[in-house]
């Protein structure tokens, strides 16, 4: 796993479903060789219906120097639903689901922006 800080969770349950928002401190090397803490934040989705409710999931780089990034990584709907309980199971432990989802998400992230010599 890489060495990021998760700064700040949010977990919300909704009438459409349930979403998580992560923050992370990332160190991530660049190509002048230095490394360079990175804001990322993920958001990831999941609405109440099985087959039709829209679920998503996407990191973007908040800090001003990876502003032209965007969003860098995303899941699409069927990888979300496949890994997240449907909203209806309430018994189901969705924040820690969703939790996992954005782990991922991070990782896939900083291997995007990492620089590989």
């Amino acid at each position: 796993m890489s060495d990021y800080k998760i700064v700040d969770t949010q977990f919300e349950r909704a009438q459409y479903g349930v979403s998580l928002t992560q923050i992370i401190h990332a160190p991530i090397k660049q190509p002048s060789g230095e490394v360079k803490t990175f804001i990322l934040s993920a958001h990831i989705s999941r609405g109440k219906s099985d087959k039709h409710g829209w679920s998503t999931g996407t990191v973007s780089a908040l800090d001003s120097d990876a502003e032209n990034w965007g969003g860098i990584v995303s899941v699409g709907n069927e990888d979300v639903v496949r890994q997240v309980p449907s909203p209806k199971e309430r018994s189901a432990d969705h924040r820690a689901a969703l939790e996992a989802v954005a782990a991922g998400l991070f990782e896939r992230a900083i291997r995007v922006l990492t620089v590989v010599d």
